[in-house]
């Protein structure tokens, strides 16, 4: 069948996407078809088309995260049925190329990689509560191990990662710490549940965490920043504690200060989702176990109302991707942005 679907065909921003015409063949064995609702955009699709992190074949599909209506079931399929809504996880057992090609029409999607949409969740939220809620799972409670009465540092709060580190953070019974480039985003990071909020364009990070910490500073340090901050968290980090850096949207250079590193003694763990989920390119085997279990905990909660859904901005039609994906590089914050299909 012939459908719509975005793709790039030169690595670059959201200007090298295209809205193409492209034959979707019927599902194979094990497969479903989905007429995708909704469609999440993530960061990690930013860093598809621009290939910064995996180089994808060219013309290649874009989109990673959505959720949608199941349209016709392969042979051995008995896991979902036609009608089913779905949303799809952050497994990809036909390789990296088959994370990416979902903003579409249409799409096949092997049923190992879908779970069923909680209920009490529109399609919007449905297409935004996983990736973003199980990173912040694995990273806090996996490898974090956060525990009630710490202090968490979370850079870049009004990301969609950032709010829902805060919002997980805050149910975990940790007392938080949030940061922002700019002050008027504060009253939205306090809303969220932020403790105290550090506008490092206008005050020291360091000097302010010593400041809320009785000089103790951060037991955990949750960042995507890195950059021209890494000295200042380096600083704001306690003696022994743990720094997850997920992401950088800093990735400009930096001189590191050793002296300062080797007296706060941090442990530092370059983190990824992947390594719970797997990568057959990168030769992660993944954690199978834990990853369903945070699967278990982000559905429970989201359908208890114990983790929220933070969708920041909803655009409408197949046709606003790009926009879309535009309004990502501007860094609005607020949560996840959203495109209804």
């Amino acid at each position: 069948m012939k459908i719509k679907a975005w793709r790039i065909h030169e690595y670059g921003g959201p200007d090298v996407l295209r809205l193409d015409t492209v034959d979707l063949p019927e599902p194979s064995a094990g497969e479903v078809r989905v007429r995708i609702k909704a469609g999440g955009l993530n960061r990690s699709d930013l860093l598809w088309m621009t290939a910064g992190f995996f180089k994808p074949v060219l013309p290649s599909l874009i989109g990673a995260e959505i959720c949608g209506v199941v349209d016709k079931v392969g042979k051995e399929v008995t896991a979902f049925a036609v009608g089913d809504r779905v949303s799809n996880l952050p497994i990809y057992t036909k390789g990296a190329a088959n994370a990416y090609s979902h903003f579409g029409e249409y799409a096949n999607i092997p049923v190992q990689e879908l779970i069923r949409t909680p209920a009490n969740l529109s399609d919007e939220e449905g297409a935004a509560f996983l990736y973003t809620n199980l990173t912040q799972v694995c990273a806090l409670v996996e490898v974090a191990h956060l525990k009630p009465g710490q202090t968490v540092l979370v850079t870049a709060g009004s990301s969609a990662n950032g709010m829902s580190a805060i919002i997980l953070a805050r149910k975990l019974g940790a007392r938080v710490i949030a940061t922002t480039r700019i002050s008027n985003k504060r009253d939205m990071l306090l809303g969220a549940g932020a403790d105290h909020v550090v506008v490092t364009g206008e005050e020291s990070l360091a000097a302010r965490v010593a400041e809320i910490t009785s000089g103790r500073g951060a037991d955990v340090v949750y960042d995507c920043v890195g950059g021209a901050l890494t000295n200042e968290i380096v600083s704001a980090i306690a003696t022994n504690g743990k720094w997850i850096m997920y992401g950088f949207l800093d990735p400009s250079p930096v001189t590191i200060n050793w002296p300062m590193w080797f007296m706060r003694q941090p442990s530092l763990h370059v983190f990824s989702l992947i390594q719970f989920a797997g990568s057959n390119e990168l030769g992660l085997l993944g954690k199978p176990i834990e990853f369903n279990e945070a699967v278990n905990t982000v559905i429970s909660l989201c359908c208890s109302g114990g983790l929220a859904v933070p969708v920041a901005q909803t655009f409408q039609g197949i046709e606003s991707v790009q926009t879309a994906f535009r309004a990502m590089e501007a860094n609005i914050g607020g949560g996840k942005i959203v495109v209804r299909f």
